[in-house]
């Protein structure tokens, strides 16, 4: 009897650390920060996600470019209106709760972003469908700034070795 309930007590272990995995640290790490109502963009990786050798080997072989691109483009908008058609349905109540704003499906990688309250992503974190809750980050690059401005040579390499000058 001991020693099923370990067994229960390591399996309860396992799911609690399995969906602690969905939220990435840098999002928990948002989240242990937040207020309830605050709104942090968080973009949601479905676990879903085409085959793409499936593509390229059944459907696009020999075909000319242009239907390539067609039926590529097709075939995975298609497989994320089936995959996230769900989480969809969950997203729309949820944005009518004021739990989630500004949702944006991406059909070519399969994700979606949005921005949603802490309960909310807690919430999408217990979901099976979905792999991985992201923050959605803005990076911002500096300006690259040169002291000197690169000029060309007033003779190329290659003249000045054969002495074209001189000639």
């Amino acid at each position: 009897m001991k020693k099923i309930y370990i067994l229960l007590f390591i399996v309860a272990l396992f799911m609690i650390k399995a969906q602690g995995q969905i939220i990435t640290q840098s999002l928990q790490t948002e989240l242990d920060n937040a207020s309830p109502s605050d709104m942090i963009s968080i973009i949601i990786k479905m676990n879903d996600q085409l085959n793409c050798e499936y593509l390229l080997d059944s459907l696009i072989f020999n075909l000319p470019r242009k239907v390539r691109r067609q039926l590529v483009v097709s075939e995975l908008k298609s497989f994320a209106d089936t995959s996230q058609q769900a989480i969809m349905n969950t997203l729309t109540g949820l944005e009518a709760l004021g739990q989630v704003e500004n949702v944006r499906q991406f059909w070519i990688v399969n994700m979606i972003t949005c921005k949603a309250k802490p309960a909310a992503i807690n919430q999408l974190a217990q979901r099976q469908d979905i792999n991985m809750l992201h923050i959605d980050e803005v990076f911002e690059i500096e300006e690259i700034v040169t002291d000197s401005v690169m000029t060309p040579p007033d003779t190329a390499y290659h003249i000045k070795t054969m002495n074209v000058p001189a000639v």
